[in-house]
């Protein structure tokens, strides 16, 4: 919905609110303390997503794709009202939606060929060491020594700095040296957050601009499906210093988030840069895009 100037921004900002809910979630926590009654704060705004079927407008690629021309156009023609632009009165032709029309990409095809499996493991990777560091610091708040809830919200804070730095450095350094670089921040806990953050921020943009566009929404479900796995084992790796105990228990969980982080970031060196070139359309363009 955004064109490529805007996409670091659309990409990005959209991570403070994730931080929100954990600032949120600190306080939820800290005055009620009842696990039910802290569900029910925590569930009741959701049902505000319900009033997104009125607000957020369709695809107009999609719709085109489909043959609905005039509901294509009256959506650009509203953008372009925003915007101050001036478009034709007559936007779009049924030849316009013959030449959308392509053969719809399949997830499968992103392991078909070598340079796709490599770049679609790499980033899979990449979600999963990111999920499960961006949680488990979170969770590891409590083996922190302190207040827990001091620690969760501090936690939760020091993410708005990482989304504020990832938008300044993405278009200066690029996704690839930008995202390989975060992780080697989690020697220390807060700083650690920041990376992790800061990397989650940046593998969006990058898996979407990696992704061509014929399996871009099916390569990201899956990496966020991918994701999940990193998620569920996060609070593990987080309590994993209570089994052994002493100073070297409270680090062990950050030597293991730390060591998954620098592994994921040298792998993503080995990926192509996206900044400023022109997106992959096809799995062809795909497999050729940055070689």
């Amino acid at each position: 919905m955004v064109g490529p100037s805007k996409r670091v921004w659309a990409g990005v900002v959209i991570h403070a609110f994730f931080a929100i809910g954990l600032v949120y979630l600190s306080a939820v926590g800290y005055f009620l303390r009842d696990w039910q009654h802290i569900d029910i704060a925590i569930a009741v705004p959701c049902v505000f997503y319900l009033l997104y079927w009125w607000c957020v407008p369709e695809s107009p690629r999609w719709l085109i794709s489909r043959g609905r021309l005039q509901e294509a156009e009256d959506i650009i023609a509203k953008a372009a009202k925003t915007n101050k632009a001036i478009i034709p009165s007559k936007l779009l032709t049924k030849d316009m939606a013959e030449d959308e029309e392509q053969d719809p990409g399949r997830i499968w095809q992103l392991f078909t060929s070598r340079v796709m499996l490599i770049r679609t493991s790499i980033l899979f990777f990449n979600w999963m060491v990111v999920s499960m560091m961006y949680y488990g610091v979170t969770m590891h708040a409590g083996g922190m020594g302190g207040d827990f809830f001091l620690n969760f919200f501090l936690m939760a804070i020091v993410e708005f700095p990482a989304y504020s730095l990832a938008i300044i450095l993405l278009d200066r350094m690029g996704r690839k040296k930008l995202h390989s670089l975060q992780p080697l921040t989690l020697t220390l806990a807060i700083i650690g957050k920041i990376g992790s953050a800061g990397a989650f921020a940046v593998v969006y943009v990058f898996s979407a601009e990696l992704f061509p566009t014929v399996v871009r929404n099916a390569g990201m479900g899956a990496s966020s499906c991918i994701a999940r796995i990193g998620g569920m084992v996060a609070p593990y790796v987080a309590s994993s210093g209570d089994l052994v105990g002493g100073k070297f228990g409270q680090a062990l969980p950050l030597v293991i988030f730390g060591a998954a982080s620098v592994a994921a970031g040298l792998l993503c060196l080995f990926l192509p840069e996206t900044l400023n070139k022109k997106l992959p359309e096809t799995i062809e363009d795909g497999i050729k895009f940055g070689r």
